[in-house]
């Protein structure tokens, strides 16, 4: 397992440092961070797209 990956860095890294994690709990947590990133994401686009609309 790579400790340096770009996606997750942060998770990876925790996993590199604490191997005893189990892959399913890991595999959870990334998926967890990575839908709750693309809640944000969303949102942000959305308060961008209603600023635009107040413009007009």
């Amino acid at each position: 397992q790579h400790c340096h990956r770009r996606t997750n860095s942060k998770i990876f890294f925790l996993v590199c440092k604490y191997k005893r994690v189990k892959r399913k709990d890991v595999d959870a947590l990334v998926l967890k961070t990575s839908k709750q990133e693309a809640k944000l994401q969303k949102r942000s686009i959305q308060e961008n797209q209603k600023e635009e609309n107040e413009e007009d």
